[in-house]
């Protein structure tokens, strides 16, 4: 049996990270999901967590720190600056999308 995939979500919507989670149960998915409310709650789990996750999946609207201003924070740190991070939004914001 192969490794679970470590995926750590950072979304404000709550439904959003249930569905996601859902989802991954669904497809039975070899992954564990960990959650973040926020994009500053994602960067304490990263910066105490022993473990870096595989993939960060940052939704971009967030209260306190967003999701492009956390990628950054992940891009400027010199231990997580490869990691893989998707990016997820329900705006068609070009500003958005150019940032990201």
């Amino acid at each position: 049996m192969t490794k679970p995939v470590n995926i750590l979500l950072a979304d404000d919507d709550v439904d959003d990270r249930i569905v996601f989670a859902e989802a991954i149960e669904l497809e039975r998915c070899n992954a564990t999901v960990q959650e973040a409310a926020d994009g500053q709650m994602a960067i304490d789990l990263l910066r105490r967590g022993h473990t870096i996750p595989d993939v960060v999946v940052l939704d971009v609207n967030m209260p306190s720190m967003n999701g492009i201003e956390t990628l950054k924070w992940i891009r400027s740190d010199e231990r997580l600056k490869s990691l893989r991070v998707v990016m997820l939004s329900t705006s068609a914001s070009k500003e958005n999308v150019i940032a990201s």
